[in-house]
């Protein structure tokens, strides 16, 4: 019985000094815990600001002086700055609104040929009402028929104004940058302004007739006499700026004019880019835009490189 007791208390010891052993030399190696998993966002603290800058390539239609549209232009260069505020819903989507204002786009003209390149440009200038010395009736208007006594000048503005809804898929986090695709529709605002201005080859100054030179009393003809006698009106009349319709002037010919107006589009947009992570809760956004807004008379379209900065406050 000894025996086996002295045994008991050997092992028993044995056991206590391989315990000891084994805490001095710490714990066993472990596999390195499982990454964790993206957290879903909390509902409220997806939302985000954003501020662009665009450079693009742009096509528009052509706005004359008189505020008629016409073929559409070359190519130009634009840019744009924009604002706006979003919410992301999760890790793969997010959705925001957008206001974006274009830089004006001038175009001018000066040229002293009708666009028809039939006639040169006649203002009338100086006329005189005749008076038949035997009836002392008015039988006319002594008009001159010298060409080229005005030149015409054009200048036009336009400027366009985006108001979009646009929603992204962010593709993943790689090193801290978040490739996205997207796409956007909403509306643009077209403000047009234009005048059309004819001034006297003679000095520069703009043409405005004396209204005293166009007094009619009763029983004047409607007729232009070039100091020969009366003519023909299809050949003597004045005719309207770029047109080659003769006409019969009984009222000073103000010709001067300007116009402005505004205009609503439809307008979609598809777009692609990067965002990266620049400081906590900011990121540099910098992608392509593809932008349509064209009606069914001209088209309207843009090439575009955005930059940005997007700031979330909550994550």
């Amino acid at each position: 019985m000894s025996l086996f007791k002295s045994a008991a208390i050997g092992a028993a010891c044995s056991l206590i000094g391989f315990a000891a052993t084994a805490a001095d030399y710490g714990d066993p190696m472990f596999a390195p815990p499982p990454l964790e998993a993206e957290r879903p966002m909390e509902l409220g603290t997806g939302w985000y600001l954003r501020g662009d800058t665009t450079w693009s390539s742009t096509v528009l239609p052509r706005l004359n002086g008189d505020g008629s549209l016409t073929a559409n232009n070359k190519k130009s260069s634009n840019y744009a700055f924009g604002l706006g505020a979003g919410y992301k819903f999760n890790n793969w989507f997010r959705a925001d609104f957008t206001f974006d204002v274009s830089n004006i786009v001038k175009a001018s003209r000066t040229t002293t040929t009708l666009n028809d390149g039939v006639t040169n440009i006649i203002c009338p200038n100086n006329l005189t009402v005749l008076t038949d010395p035997t009836t002392n009736l008015n039988v006319g208007y002594l008009w001159s028929q010298n060409a080229g006594t005005c030149s015409e000048r054009q200048n036009s503005t336009q400027r366009t104004m985006f108001m979009m809804l646009n929603a992204y898929l962010d593709l993943g986090t790689w090193n801290k940058v978040t490739p996205y695709v997207g796409a956007g529709i909403g509306t643009a605002r077209i403000d047009l302004s234009a005048n059309d201005n004819f001034y006297r080859t003679s000095d520069g100054a703009l043409y405005a007739p004396a209204a005293a030179n166009w007094t009619l009393t009763a029983g004047t003809p409607v007729a232009w006499h070039n100091g020969q006698g009366p003519v023909a009106l299809n050949y003597v009349s004045p005719t309207i700026p770029n047109t080659t319709t003769p006409v019969s002037v009984t009222t000073p010919p103000n010709w001067n004019q300007s116009t402005k107006s505004i205009k609503y589009n439809f307008a979609w947009s598809v777009m692609a880019g990067v965002a990266i992570d620049v400081a906590p809760h900011a990121k540099l956004d910098i992608g392509y835009r593809y932008m349509n807004y064209s009606d069914r008379s001209f088209k309207r379209e843009s090439q575009e490189v955005r930059v940005g900065f997007r700031y979330a406050p909550d994550y």
